[in-house]
């Protein structure tokens, strides 16, 4: 089977049992079955985790794709799957989609930030959505701790209580509680001390983790599952922070973030209605009604609870409602947008769309003190995260070594940033129309130049070590594209020089050591 995926296609769900879990997922995807002794907590809709992940790979279930997993398509039709998105850390699509019931409270958990995912192979960042879908009377979240929360009272708290019953558990005083009703949806980007509330059922789309540390699990025994405190303290973010919240009040937009773009979309019974893909891989959940979604070379039907997966070879799809739709649309931001986000803050506009307008201002994390000095308080999460965290989980598309033998390039991670931005920026214009100058401009204006250079001007007073050459004359090909004014010949004379000094392969050679 090699059937190159250039339609949409419907994904069969993974069903996790939980022991928090309920007996409504089955029922809300559609399928027939008994109702099974132990709780389903969680479906996976879009999954495609490293192999060590068990049941961690969707499964094809329409189409001439059926039966093949995402990893398959992945690795054998790379181009039409993926198209310009950036690959996870672990090579896999970018995206991991559940809904979840929680019939029980879920864990206090946090998931690792960048920091930490870098210094330990195997664990992945893990930012996600959540929106919610039914909701008992009175459910809420726990998300982030509340002000006046120190890192070393938090510590303490968690150290001293985390088998305590929950009516004196200390830890549990110190988070947020937040109501939740339905269509409200919350943002938790990694670092964010978090627990779904019993009376839930939310969809949840997150960043392809599956790495998660328990503080605390409200005293259930006998269950197997283990907690991991001191883990979660190195990556917990403390301060007053204000989750950032939409209600079902708010426009159809959801989120907007540096990994992906979430959309409410409504569809009258009857209606039609096309959008652009951009070359790239989208999701549509459908939440309610029932259709059909074309794009490429065929269709893909749907009813509630159908996940449907539009691999970048689609352009475009168009959606017809045999009923009223309800969806949520989840889009991905081409390589160059994701790591200039993760570098730059948020200065240009989350996901693939150069047009969005500027997202709010960023805050500064606070991972927990392992000492008892007490951590600065911060004032709110917005939708963008910190830019000098997250850009190390951004994998670059694998490069041929030169012969020579390889050595490490940059030993601070500003370095190693700054790098990969520069190479992709340098590899953006050497993939332009030089006739374009429209393109040109657009292009210019979206990699923000300016701001590269004072970040390689930045790297290079603080020590670039063997990346300094090639920073300094990454350096002074980028400022001759920012005074370049795109007439085709001085295009083309960059372009050449691009070329000519394999710049943006030194800028992306890979580390293979750190010195001591």
């Amino acid at each position: 089977m090699n059937q190159a995926p250039t339609a949409p296609m419907r994904l069969a769900p993974i069903l996790k049992e939980r022991v928090w879990g309920g007996q409504a997922i089955e029922p809300w995807l559609g399928l027939d079955s008994v109702p099974r002794r132990t709780p389903v907590g969680e479906a996976w809709l879009l999954a495609d985790l490293p192999a060590e992940i068990r049941d961690g790979q969707s499964l094809v279930a329409s189409g001439p794709c059926a039966g093949m997993t995402i990893e398959h398509l992945r690795r054998n039709h790379t181009e039409e799957l993926m198209g310009r998105a950036e690959p996870a850390p672990h090579g896999g699509l970018p995206l991991l989609v559940k809904v979840l019931d929680a019939h029980r409270d879920l864990s206090v958990q946090v998931h690792p930030d960048a920091e930490y995912a870098d210094a330990h192979p195997g664990c992945y960042t893990k930012s996600e959505v959540w929106h919610v879908l039914a909701a008992r009377p009175n459910a809420r979240i726990l998300a982030g701790t509340k002000a006046g929360v120190t890192a070393a009272s938090f510590a303490t708290n968690a150290r001293s209580d985390f088998a305590a019953p929950p009516e004196t558990c200390r830890l549990l005083a110190d988070l947020e509680e937040l109501p939740a009703n339905v269509g409200d949806t919350f943002w938790l980007p990694s670092g964010t001390c978090h627990a779904l509330g019993a009376g839930l059922f939310v969809a949840e789309v997150q960043t392809p983790s599956d790495t998660t540390f328990r503080l605390y699990d409200w005293g259930r025994s006998g269950s197997g599952r283990p907690l991991h405190v001191e883990e979660a303290l190195q990556c917990c973010t403390i301060g007053a922070l204000e989750v950032a919240r939409k209600s079902a009040q708010d426009p159809a937009g959801i989120v907007e973030t540096q990994h992906f773009t979430v959309d409410r979309i409504q569809l009258e019974a009857g209606a039609t209605q096309n959008w652009n893909t951009g070359a790239l891989p989208e999701h549509w959940l459908i939440l309610t009604g029932e259709g059909s979604i074309s794009g490429g070379t065929g269709h893909a039907h749907f009813q509630s609870g159908s996940s449907v997966l539009v691999p970048a070879a689609c352009p475009a799809v168009e959606v017809h409602s045999h009923h009223a739709v309800v969806a949520l649309r989840t889009r991905l931001p081409a390589r160059t947008a994701a790591l200039l986000l993760a570098l730059l803050g948020g200065s240009v506009a989350a996901g693939c769309n150069e047009d969005s307008p500027t997202p709010p201002p960023l805050i500064q994390n606070t991972p927990v003190a392992t000492d008892a000095q007490p951590a600065p308080a911060t004032t709110s999460i917005t939708l963008v995260e910190p830019p000098t965290r997250e850009v190390e989980a951004v994998a670059p598309e694998p490069i041929p070594e030169p012969p020579a033998a390889p050595s490490f390039i940059g030993p601070s991670a500003a370095a190693e940033q700054c790098r990969r931005a520069m190479a992709y920026a340098l590899e953006t214009i050497n993939d332009l129309d030089p006739d374009n100058r429209h393109a040109f401009a657009r292009v210019k204006q979206f990699l923000h130049i300016p701001a590269l250079l004072e970040k390689g001007a930045l790297v290079q007073r603080g020590g670039a070590g063997a990346a300094g050459p090639a920073i300094a004359h990454a350096g002074s090909v980028l400022g001759q594209i920012e005074a370049c004014d795109g007439t085709p010949d001085a295009v083309r004379a960059i372009q050449r020089e691009i070329r000519r000094s394999a710049l943006p392969a030194l800028l992306r050679r890979p580390a293979t050591s750190r010195p001591e």
